[in-house]
C-alpha cells in the first residue's frame, strides 16, 4: 500500500516526548494500533518503549483488546513485550476470559503459555473453566483442564464448573 502510516509514525516517533500521552478515552497509541491490528505501528512503538500496561477509561489495556479482536500474533506480541497477563477490565474479565468467552481456543492457550492464572474469579466467582463449561466449549475445558484448572472452585451462588455444565445440559464436560 502508498499510504505511509507506518513511515510517519516513525517519524513521530522520533520526535514525541510521550509516546505514551492518552487521549480523553484513555486511549495510547499502542491501543489504537491494536483496535485497528496494526502489527506494523504496533511493532514499532515497542520497539520504542511503548507502556503495554497503560489502560483505557474501560480499564482495557492494549492485550484485552488484541483478545476481543481475536488477533492470535498480536496477542503473542504483546506478551513478549511484558503486557500483564492477569489484569481486569472495568467488567472484572482478565484476558483469558475475554478468550474464553469469545470461544478462541488458541488465543487461550497463548495466554496460559504467558503465565494467565487459569484460576481468577470475576465478580460473581466465576472462573473461566466456569465459563467454558456454561458455554458447552470441550476444547477450551480440555486446555484448561490440561494446565491444572481447578474444577472445584465455587462461585458466588456455591456452583462448581460441573453443576453449571449439569444445568445446560453439557454432559461431555
Amino acid at each position: 500500500s502508498n499510504w505511509g502510516g507506518g513511515e510517519i509514525v516513525q517519524v513521530l516517533l522520533s520526535h514525541s516526548k510521550n509516546i505514551d500521552i492518552q487521549s480523553r478515552n484513555g486511549n495510547s497509541p499502542l491501543i489504537r494500533a491494536t483496535i485497528e491490528e496494526n502489527t506494523e505501528i504496533i511493532e514499532a512503538l515497542l520497539a520504542a518503549g511503548a507502556d503495554v500496561t497503560i489502560e483505557n477509561k474501560n480499564r482495557k489495556t492494549a492485550l484485552i483488546l488484541a483478545v476481543e479482536e481475536g488477533n492470535q500474533e498480536i496477542v503473542k506480541t504483546l506478551i513478549e513485550a511484558g503486557a500483564p497477563v492477569n489484569l481486569k477490565d472495568k467488567v472484572g474479565d482478565t484476558p483469558l476470559v475475554k478468550a474464553v468467552k469469545a470461544s478462541k481456543p488458541e488465543i487461550v492457550k497463548t495466554l496460559i503459555n504467558g503465565d494467565a492464572n487459569v484460576d481468577i474469579q470475576d465478580k460473581y466467582g466465576q472462573t473461566a473453566m466456569m465459563i467454558a463449561a456454561e458455554q458447552g466449549n470441550l476444547d477450551i475445558v480440555q486446555i484448561l483442564i490440561a494446565n491444572s484448572a481447578d474444577v472445584d472452585i465455587q462461585d458466588e451462588y456455591g456452583q462448581t464448573a460441573m453443576m453449571i455444565a449439569a444445568e445446560q445440559g453439557n454432559l461431555d464436560i
